[in-house]
């Protein structure tokens, strides 16, 4: 993670982040997940952290990119969750809207509460 501005309160286990950029890679270094997001907090034992703002997330692997807000990332399950509105993005040009998403990223799995609007090309 990188970011503009950054706040570690030790005694808390907590690190607040201000214009943040991410990437993860894989052990033969290519990436396989990268984003931003306006601020985020993270705990420092855990590496899980809340997203906030707009949040932007890529899967080059899945063709997917991720948009929304308040966006939680639990680092031991590899799974990000958000209850706010949301926009899911494939290669194909295929789109879903919706409120409400979970996905797991170590099965590729996307769980969707409420889906607004989708639109699926070939």
């Amino acid at each position: 993670m990188t970011a503009s501005s950054m706040q570690i309160y030790e005694d808390e286990g907590v690190a607040i982040l201000n214009d943040v950029s991410f990437i993860q890679k894989n052990s033969e270094k290519l990436i396989i997940m990268q984003g931003s997001c306006d601020d985020a907090k993270v705990n420092t034992r855990t590496y899980s952290a809340v997203l906030g703002g707009e949040v932007s997330i890529q899967r080059p692997d899945d063709g997917l990119a991720i948009k929304g807000s308040d966006i939680t990332w639990d680092n031991d399950l590899q799974r990000i969750s958000t209850d706010k509105s949301f926009i899911l993005l494939y290669d194909s040009d295929s789109e879903i809207q919706g409120i409400g998403l979970t996905c797991d990223f170590r099965t590729s799995t996307y769980e969707f509460d409420t889906i607004t609007e989708g639109r699926l090309a070939p």
